[in-house]
């Protein structure tokens, strides 16, 4: 099996795997505790469906791919998100109104993260895609990478429940 030439499949996975229950709190968690790049996670889950295993290399030429758009567009647009929610609250509507914009534009700057990760992932030299990759391979792989704790690791498996491939 050969991963899908189809454009934002993984954004489209990652929409559904996201809105599965715990998923959202587990990834913020990931990303305020550990660091973690949820597009980058993700992607990881995603690759595993396309029979895709990566090792630390993988991992740290995607974060190379993406850390500049990351640097310049996602995170600003997060810092000030979240910094308009902390100063002003979220009873004005008006900054409510602005903070949801620039939410929207912080949401299609990590979809331009996940092309690009596609895209990398399409670009890789072609290799055995037809032996299945264990779902948490590459999320194992990432933890270990991110040095995560034992109980940390063991959370993660909300990401490779059968419901969310």
């Amino acid at each position: 099996m050969t991963m899908s030439a189809q454009p934002d499949q993984l954004w489209k996975f990652s929409l559904q795997c996201y809105r599965q229950p715990g998923v959202e709190a587990l990834c913020l968690t990931l990303q305020e505790q550990w660091q973690a790049d949820i597009n980058l996670l993700l992607w990881l889950r995603w690759l595993e469906t396309q029979f895709i295993a990566v090792d630390n290399t993988h991992i740290q030429m995607a974060e190379a791919h993406i850390a500049h758009w990351n640097r310049e567009a996602v995170w600003p647009l997060r810092a000030l998100r979240t910094k308009m929610k902390q100063r002003y609250g979220v009873e004005d509507a008006a900054i409510e109104a602005t903070r949801s914009a620039i939410k929207k534009a912080e949401l299609q700057a990590e979809r331009v993260v996940q092309i690009r990760l596609e895209q990398l992932a399409h670009h890789w030299p072609a290799r055995a895609q037809s032996q299945p990759v264990a779902a948490g391979h590459n999320l194992a792989v990432y933890a270990n990478y991110l040095k995560l704790p034992e109980p940390v690791k063991q959370k993660m498996r909300i990401l490779y429940a059968p419901n969310h491939s």
